[in-house]
Formats: structure tokens, C-alpha cells, sequence
């Protein structure tokens, strides 16, 4: 289908609390915006939103305050400025910036765009399914980069710079800036 279900649950310390913050909600065409609209100088507010939309969209989240959780999608991904931790099942095609408490990604195939992950502080935990055709690129990472897949060709292991053929290599997924370690695994 080609509908969008927004749930949004909110808490606040008092019912004055609540009145000092919204969540706002527009749609142009295709796209859909949601936002939060402070009300008060301080803010009190906690805000959860649960989106589901179908299995082909694009979606772009931006300036996140807390942690995002994405399933299965055919869709490009796009996060930008998120302070929480995010976890993407099934991911085919991303482009991901300023990840501030790190990322756990399943990639089960690359799309034509791929992937491309940068300014990641915290760990990534990057699973790929059976069958990923892939060259995997990571460059300046400060951390240690753990390859539990059996079967792939590493090369160019530089200091902090990291490259592992999957399959046929085909795919990219290229991870620029990480501050913390990373686990490559099925």
C-alpha cells in the first residue's frame, strides 16, 4: 500500500509539562514531516514516535534526540544527526551521518546507491546475510575492526583504514570516521 501510520506517545512530568511541547505533522504530496515544536524555554517532554510506512519508501530522519530503530525496508535510508543508538534490519540502500551512540546494521542486499555510514561515535555491528556481494571500506576508524565472516578476502588493512571483499564485491558499503570498534559478521 501506499499509506503511512504515525502513533506518537507522549509523557511529561505534569499535564503543564505537556502543554510546553507538540508534535506536528504535515504532508506535501509524498512527503510526510514530522517534527517537535517547543512550546516553553524549558522542556520537560518525552516523545516516542512509531512510523510505518510501506516496504518501498525513502525515509529521512533528522535530528533525532534519541535512539531509532528501522526493519525491513526496500527503500534509500537516510539519517542524519542522531544522538541515540540506531539499529536497521534488512537495509539495502543508506546513506548515514553523526551517529552518536553507534550502529547495528543487517544488510541482506545492496541496492544500486549502496551504503555509505559516516561520523560514527560508538560501535558498529554490521551483519550481512548469505549471499551480500560487497567490497566493504573503512576508512579512519579508531577502534578494532573484528571480521567473524568466514571466507572473506581482507586487504588494506592500514592502521585505521579497513577493506574486505564479500562475495563478488559488486556492492559498496563505505564507512568513513568511526570512533569505536567494529564487528563484521553473518
Amino acid at each position: 500500500g501506499t499509506r503511512a501510520e504515525v502513533e506518537v506517545f507522549r509523557e511529561a512530568p505534569t499535564h503543564e509539562d505537556l502543554q510546553c511541547g507538540a508534535v506536528v505533522m504535515e504532508q506535501t504530496g509524498t512527503t510526510l514531516r514530522i517534527r517537535s515544536e517547543d512550546r516553553c524555554e524549558i522542556v520537560h517532554i518525552i516523545e516516542h514516535v512509531t512510523l510505518s510506512v510501506p516496504a518501498d519508501a525513502d525515509l529521512s530522519l533528522k535530528s533525532i534526540a534519541g535512539q531509532v530503530r528501522i526493519g525491513s525496508t526496500n527503500g534509500m535510508v537516510s539519517l542524519d544527526s542522531i544522538a541515540g543508538h540506531v539499529e536497521v534490519v534488512d537495509l539495502r540502500e543508506a546513506k548515514m551521518s553523526s551517529l552518536a551512540r553507534g550502529l547495528a546494521m543487517t544488510v541482506s542486499t545492496l541496492g544500486d546507491r549502496g551504503i555509505t555510514v559516516s561520523t560514527v561515535t560508538g560501535a558498529i555491528d554490521l551483519g550481512v546475510r548469505v549471499g551480500v556481494n560487497a567490497t566493504l571500506v573503512v576508512r579512519g576508524m579508531r577502534g578494532r575492526f573484528q571480521d567473524d565472516l568466514a571466507g572473506t578476502e581482507l586487504s588494506g588493512d592500514v592502521g585505521q583504514d579497513h577493506r574486505a571483499v564479500l562475495g563478488s564485491g559488486s556492492g559498496k558499503i563505505e564507512i568513513d570516521r568511526v570512533a569505536g570498534n567494529l564487528r563484521i559478521h553473518r
